[in-house]
């Protein structure tokens, strides 16, 4: 036996779907009308719901459920107050711990006060009638009417008392002196300053306007003064002076060259032949052979210097 199933009129299916519209309705009418957060979105100051759409004007007021930000208080002005350093009372909390402890030091300390400066004293005053106690306009400058005088050198002081080797020539003579600076003079250091000095003091003796001149030798005779070779010298102050610093700085040194030496101071047609050496008389013999050329007849005088001393002339013959 088929059992038939029961249809349901289309009407009945019509009035159930519009009863249960109602009765949906009635119910969402009934909950409470605040929206869920999830269901809110907000773009460009216009709120979005699904059920409900209002627009809201963009407003600086934070809305009452927003989350509360903690804004720092406003910072005092440091040039309010004239000469007051600005201080910091809240140390940011992104300082390390460290660091803390050494700025609560530092904003801790008073503010030193200014030092006063000299210039901040008061100046002392015057009277207006106030003279001073001495004259102290400029004096005027006079020089000196003669020049100082210098001061000797320790090896001119040393040859300064030295004994002319011989007395006043003849006027119109020529005298040439042949010094003899071979190291065998130096050997003793007196003898060499001895024969120095006495050189010395008989140029300084040798009259003005006189002809001479002052040859020193040891492998061969030269001019005491550069620049005077195969010359004679008149005497004279600057002259005098020249020879002088020369025969301070004469140095004992090399060979003897006796004879050669001779022949040149001959060769100046000198009268008088003051010789200064150290010389055996066996030397001195073989030199006299350059007297024979001689054009003239020549005086020859042998100061012998030895043990520091220079002894009196004697001719050579």
């Amino acid at each position: 036996m088929r059992h038939r199933t029961a249809r349901i009129p289309l009407r009945a299916w019509v009035a159930s779907v519009a009863l249960h519209a109602v009765a949906g309705a009635a119910l969402y009418m009934l909950l409470p009308s605040t929206p869920r957060a999830n269901s809110v979105t907000q773009a460009d100051g216009v709120q979005v719901n699904p059920f409900n759409l209002s627009f809201a004007q963009p407003s600086d007021e934070p809305p009452a459920d927003a989350i509360p930000v903690r804004r720092p208080a406003p910072r005092p002005d440091p040039t309010s107050e004239p000469g007051r350093v600005p201080t910091v009372s809240v140390i940011p909390a992104t300082i390390p711990d460290d660091f803390k402890g050494i700025l609560r030091d530092i904003v801790g300390r008073p503010t030193p006060e200014p030092q006063a400066r000299a210039t901040d004293f008061p100046l002392p005053e015057f009277p207006a009638d106030m003279k001073p106690v001495a004259d102290i306009r400029p004096v005027e400058h006079t020089a000196p009417t003669t020049p100082p005088t210098p001061t000797p050198a320790p090896a001119a002081k040393k040859l300064a008392g030295g004994k002319p080797i011989h007395g006043p020539l003849p006027d119109g003579t020529v005298a040439v002196y042949l010094f003899d600076r071979s190291a065998s003079m130096g050997l003793n250091r007196d003898t060499f300053d001895a024969a120095r000095a006495a050189l010395l003091a008989s140029v300084n003796e040798t009259p003005v306007g006189a002809n001479f001149q002052v040859l020193t030798y040891h492998t061969a005779a030269t001019p005491a003064l550069r620049g005077t070779a195969g010359k004679l010298l008149t005497a004279g102050e600057d002259v005098t002076r020249r020879l002088a610093d020369s025969i301070i700085a004469l140095k004992a040194e090399g060979d003897s060259a006796h004879e050669p030496s001779l022949k040149a101071a001959i060769a100046l047609g000198a009268d008088y032949i003051i010789w200064i050496t150290d010389a055996s008389d066996e030397e001195l013999a073989k030199a006299a052979r350059a007297l024979k050329a001689a054009r003239k007849p020549v005086a020859v005088y042998i100061a012998r210097a030895a043990n520091g001393t220079v002894a009196e002339p004697v001719e050579l013959r």
